[in-house]
């Protein structure tokens, strides 16, 4: 979901957190989510501990007041993305989006070349590269993905993250036919 704060809200949000953790990471974090609908689970979020953020945060009473109280709510709401998105994962299967840099809209396409150089030429490699941040080192990641990335010139950097970082247990290239509702 879309969470937007404006320069005078993120003063509300201080309060709310209060100073100690009102640090340069969280509010960072509470930007990222502008565009959650655009950019999904590609969101990094920067704080590391957004789970503790969250319940230090939850035990502060706003109920007296209205403003606050739907302050709060709000990075509520961000924290919890961002924690869903900080965990590292056993394991994550995804059959992720396809979508050329020419698919993309300006924001995402901006979004795709400064947080994934390696893999902005399509939805689907960014997304590679993304779950094997979501995954833990002893994990695995299980994807059905289009056969380009093996292949293509555009994507050598990505194999090359590939290979390094993510040891391929199995992997099935299943050619053209595989799919009936793919020609």
């Amino acid at each position: 979901q879309d969470v937007r704060f404006t320069a005078s809200e993120m003063q509300d949000v201080a309060t709310v957190v209060g100073s100690d953790l009102f640090t340069a990471d969280f509010r960072e974090t509470m930007g990222q989510f502008e565009q959650a609908k655009n950019f999904g689970s590609l969101i990094v979020p920067e704080l590391r501990v957004p789970a503790e953020v969250a319940r230090v945060v939850r035990l502060k009473d706003f109920s007296g007041d209205l403003l606050l109280r739907e302050v709060q709510e709000r990075v509520l709401k961000v924290l919890e993305m961002a924690e869903a998105l900080s965990s590292k994962y056993h394991v994550v299967v995804a059959n992720p989006p396809y979508m050329g840099g020419k698919g993309m809209n300006g924001a995402l396409d901006a979004f795709a070349k400064e947080k994934f150089p390696d893999s902005k030429s399509d939805l689907f490699a960014m997304f590679i590269q993304r779950s094997a941040e979501l995954c833990r080192s002893s994990g695995f990641v299980s994807m059905i993905t289009m056969q380009s990335w093996m292949f293509l010139s555009r994507h050598q950097k990505l194999r090359e993250a590939i290979i390094e970082k993510l040891p391929i247990i199995s992997m099935a290239h299943l050619g053209t036919g595989a799919f009936d509702t793919i020609g």
